[in-house]
């Protein structure tokens, strides 16, 4: 049986410490093996509710040895400006690092006392939790509740994965919390550029809309001929519906754009008619090859390249004027064109 792991020093150990199992003897002086513990105050129930406080250590004394063996955050430490009044609570992680925050704040944003080792704001005296995440990971999720941003920190994105699930345990929820204006989502969209499609699951799993949106626009590029069977049931049938339609409208639009042909001039004796087809078949066979490569990331300046060498084989001044006036506002059009699911 495990022993309570704190308890008030002058009480001596927990009641249920297993008693010594001895031989049975009728000449046995029993005194021998009889500890007498040195008479304290009984505590009351009020000063239950002090020294006790859903796991947490609160007594000075006990404070000192576990604080003096800790490392302290360099955001969250004694007298940091994090918030409008003096830290009354210390996160302990697992490994040891000292976190000074503040239980008001920490009750605001979760809804189940993070993860009930809050009973209420603490009035009286600094407590101290112990929270089984490791340091890397509380960072993060400490950063999140305070609204401050831990790039600086340069955390893994396995790092910033972890703490954004274990964020749901401690009451605080992704999707409402994780939003554009946060500095968490600024933070792990620096890896869209990396490995979009992590982001873009991670926001799925937790319906984080507004960072699958600024993720989808690194994902244009992404063959979805290399979605895995694993990668769609990660992803959803919501969030693979969104990608695929982004997808697809784009490419729609992009056929759209590209069907549009140069405006033809009045015939004249320099350029008839059939020269100003000669012109439309060019257009036509450069917009075969851009959509034959079926790709949704096509830069505007790409498309603009493809087209920008053939009114130089024109002799016609009105044809090339038409030329490239045709570019610029298919371009144009492209570049409008919504690039996010």
């Amino acid at each position: 049986m495990e022993s309570t792991p704190y308890y008030h020093h002058d009480c001596g150990p927990p009641s249920n410490t297993l008693a010594m199992v001895l031989p049975v003897k009728e000449d046995i002086n029993w005194e021998q093996y009889l500890c007498y513990p040195t008479p304290g105050p009984s505590p009351t129930s009020g000063d239950e509710d002090q020294h006790f406080h859903y796991g947490a250590e609160s007594s000075e004394d006990a404070h000192e040895h576990v604080l003096d063996e800790t490392t302290t955050s360099t955001t969250f430490y004694p007298g940091a400006n994090t918030y409008h009044t003096p830290s009354d609570l210390v996160c302990l992680s697992s490994d040891m690092v000292a976190f000074y925050v503040h239980s008001e704040l920490l009750l605001a944003t979760s809804d189940n006392h993070f993860h009930s080792l809050l009973g209420g704001k603490n009035t009286t005296r600094l407590t101290v939790i112990h929270i089984p995440e490791q340091s890397p990971i509380l960072n993060i999720i400490l950063h999140a509740v305070y609204g401050l941003s831990a790039t600086r920190y340069a955390p893994t994105f396995d790092e910033l994965s972890c703490a954004v699930d274990q964020l749901e345990v401690y009451g605080v929820h992704p999707s409402t919390e994780i939003t554009t204006a946060s500095a968490l989502h600024s933070t792990i969209l620096l890896h869209a550029h990396v490995d979009p499609m992590k982001v873009y699951l991670l926001a799925a799993k937790h319906d984080i809309f507004d960072l699958a949106v600024s993720s989808s626009s690194h994902l244009l590029s992404f063959s979805l001929n290399d979605i895995t069977d694993d990668i769609a049931t990660r992803m959803g049938p919501i969030y693979m519906t969104r990608l695929f339609s982004l997808h697809r409208g784009r490419l729609v639009s992009l056929k759209r754009l590209l069907s549009s042909l140069p405006h033809l001039h009045p015939p004249s004796p320099k350029c008839s008619l059939k020269m100003q087809n000669t012109v439309a078949r060019a257009w036509k066979l450069a917009s075969a090859y851009l959509l034959w490569q079926d790709r949704s990331d096509l830069s505007s300046s790409y498309i603009d390249s493809v087209f920008r060498s053939l009114p130089e084989h024109v002799s016609c001044e009105l044809c090339k004027w038409a030329f490239q006036c045709h570019i610029q506002a298919m371009t144009a059009g492209w570049q409008n064109v919504k690039c996010t699911i």
